[in-house]
């Protein structure tokens, strides 16, 4: 009986709410029975970084390994460097030497830079988890590398979408279909399966001040690299972005860390110092940190992403920076976006460059004054993968009424 009571006296102070609750909260309480949880939950959800990179359109990138919310130091790294001797078929050497040379006559006839650099390839990465002294047991990843250049990079994997004519078949092919290199199989797991194929590494680095701001750099047309690109557009990079060096004459001069072995962390610590006119007393190599690595389907490269965040403020930083560095002729110009999903999202929409809200160094003002109105676009897909992973980073939680 007393429970029967109780039932009662709980449906009349339901029907006691109802007359008494403000008209809003008495709409919201009646959300929930009349809208499904699912779509409040959709509404709210926070996007894992494949969700962000399909948003965004970042493509033809695959995410391998990513440490946004722990960054690696490089003593979590290791590599191996071991010759593979690497050799394509008569057919395609063949056809490598042609379009060298076509390509060489271009660059020269624009007064594009296209020079042979020596590099180190990826072969494979071997994972480990030894204990530590304290007791903990961590990750270690070990490149396993192999010498290669600029030109094996050039032929195959930046013609892999080019038709061939086949000896063997009489037909026309591209080389990704004569190499077996499907965007669907391909990645840093496989690469070992391609024995004809070298995968040159590439690095990446976004450099963030102090109070908050996102270097990028501006591509100079001048590079064979970027230059699909054209007058109407601003090319916009990563703060740095550099392949590893493999120096043909001096080892010692080539990317390799304090116990003589490659590595990319000391290719992104020259490419501060190369392209933006950083110096050991501005930062410590020990605080650039891997955010993650990624396979570029559409080139075969892996990719190597590293983060840095400077003691200076930004204006600081334009105070530091000088258009004399080693590697200027890479950039036309640099400016810095605050830490704003908002205006990050513009840069990928493709907004003219006045509807940016950025800051950059007085050296360049005419330049972007007189491009004010000129349409920006992210430089690459490995920029794009670079400025989302940004976002992931140090702009989340991000939802999908975001974007």
């Amino acid at each position: 009986m007393l429970e029967v009571i109780g039932i009662i006296a709980s449906v009349l102070g339901i029907l006691a709410f109802f007359a008494v609750a403000p008209k809003d909260l008495l709409t919201n309480f009646k959300s929930w029975f009349v809208e499904p949880v699912s779509s409040i939950s959709k509404h709210k959800h926070k996007l894992d970084i494949k969700e962000l990179f399909d948003l965004l359109n970042v493509e033809d990138i695959r995410p391998e390994n990513l440490f946004v919310k722990t960054p690696l130091k490089s003593s979590s790294f290791d590599s191996e460097l071991l010759d593979y001797n690497t050799k394509l078929p008569d057919e395609l050497e063949i056809l490598k030497q042609k379009e060298i040379a076509d390509k060489k006559a271009h660059s020269e006839l624009n007064g594009l830079t296209l020079d042979n650099n020596g590099s180190f390839g990826l072969r494979r990465i071997d994972v480990s988890r030894p204990e530590g002294t304290n007791g903990k047991r961590n990750n270690i990843y070990k490149l396993i590398l192999e010498p290669t250049d600029y030109f094996s990079f050039v032929f195959p994997n930046l013609c892999l979408e080019k038709p061939y004519y086949s000896d063997a078949t009489q037909e026309n092919h591209t080389l990704r279909d004569m190499l077996s290199l499907d965007k669907k199989v391909l990645s840093i797991s496989t690469m070992r399966n391609f024995p004809q194929v070298q995968f040159k590494v590439g690095t990446g680095t976004l450099v963030v001040t102090k109070d908050g701001y996102v270097i990028c750099s501006v591509r100079s047309m001048n590079q064979f690299i970027a230059g699909k690109q054209s007058n109407d557009e601003i090319s916009v990079h990563l703060s740095a972005a550099e392949g590893m060096y493999r120096s043909v004459n001096n080892p010692l001069c080539s990317d390799i860390d304090d116990q003589n072995k490659p590595s990319p962390f000391a290719t992104s610590a020259r490419s501060l110092k190369d392209e933006l006119n950083l110096s050991d007393e501005h930062f410590d190599t020990k605080n650039i940190s891997c955010i993650g690595y990624f396979t570029d389907l559409n080139r075969a490269q892996p990719f190597f992403l590293f983060y840095l965040q400077l003691n200076l403020t930004i204006d600081e930083f334009f105070s530091i920076y000088s258009n004399t560095s080693a590697d200027i002729h890479e950039n036309e110009a640099i400016f810095a976006l605050p830490k704003n999903f908002k205006n990050l999202n513009k840069l990928f929409s493709g907004v003219s460059f006045s509807e940016l809200d950025t800051k950059y160094p007085a050296i360049y003002t005419d330049f972007f004054t007189t491009n004010s109105g000129t349409k920006v676009r992210i430089a690459s897909n490995h920029a794009k993968a670079g400025f989302a992973s940004y976002a992931f980073k140090d702009l989340g939680p991000i939802t999908q009424n975001m974007i």
